[in-house]
């Protein structure tokens, strides 16, 4: 059983690049065993930021006015 798992970014907001890097470290205990064991890895998130902020970009260009023109069908239909 795990009774602490710790992942500490080591550069959160480094969106410059693809990888977000991840240490990791977790401590065991065994039955029947007196000491603590651990364990350590370290890995990344592969990010596609420049992917996504354009398409947030293109979705806040075109939401809007889609909404807008649905209220305005929707108005005259009911009024």
């Amino acid at each position: 059983m795990i009774r602490t798992l710790t992942i500490t970014p080591t550069r959160p907001w480094d969106i410059g690049g693809l990888r977000f890097p991840l240490n990791g470290a977790a401590s065991y205990r065994v039955a029947g065993d007196a000491r603590p064991g651990g364990l350590t890895a370290r890995g990344a998130v592969d990010a596609r930021v420049a992917g996504a902020i354009h398409e947030m970009g293109v979705a806040s260009a075109i939401l809007p006015p889609f909404c807008l023109g649905a209220a305005i069908t929707r108005w005259r239909r009911t009024r």
